[in-house]
């Protein structure tokens, strides 16, 4: 298992994965990440993250904050412009920020088993995402700009409210004639 410790000094936010493998962040990453985790569970990162930050040469393409007792995503989760994978299962989010929609290659979004009871507009914007899961919260709702998701290949709704199938009957069956497998 490689271990990950980050620091930020001198204007260089460095993150170390093991001891030989050394890749820089931006600071806008650095602070995201500590906008997300501070104060609420200690040492998120360091000095084994059990694999929840994963980063390239290109910045943070992975971040798995599943179970943290998160009630809120902060704004700046927008600035982490090289996501690919962002987990956030198992919290108690409300609600996502519009900053969300500014993660322009995440690819999968895991949001199983939170209280959404409604998703934010911006969620439309995430145009190379190709896994949606949203089951377990309390949607009563489905944004019809998740119809025009064009690499949308599964999305996942189960363990939500009855109500949302009822109102998005039209957009699921839109969604499977695309070719998208969606779970009920």
């Amino acid at each position: 298992m490689q271990t990950i410790e980050t620091s930020y000094d001198n204007g260089r936010g460095v993150v170390r994965i093991g001891s030989p493998l050394e890749v820089k962040v931006s600071r806008r990453e650095y602070d995201a990440i500590q906008e997300i985790t501070i104060n609420k569970f200690g040492d998120f990162y360091t000095p084994d993250n059990n694999g929840r930050i994963r980063v390239s040469e290109n910045g943070i393409y992975y971040l798995n904050a599943s179970e943290l007792g998160l009630t809120d995503l902060h704004e700046s989760i927008g600035e982490l412009s090289a996501l690919e994978e962002l987990y956030l299962d198992g919290n108690k989010l409300t609600k996502l920020p519009e900053s969300i929609g500014k993660l322009s290659a995440l690819k999968k979004l895991d949001l199983d088993g939170n209280k959404l009871t409604a998703l934010s507009e911006s969620i439309g914007k995430l145009s190379t995402l190709k896994k949606l899961d949203l089951s377990g919260n309390q949607l009563t709702t489905l944004l019809k700009s998740i119809g025009d998701l064009s690499y949308l290949r599964e999305l996942d709704l189960s363990g939500n409210p009855k109500e949302l199938y009822e109102e998005a009957k039209e957009l699921i069956k839109k969604l499977e004639i695309k070719g998208v497998l969606v779970y009920k």
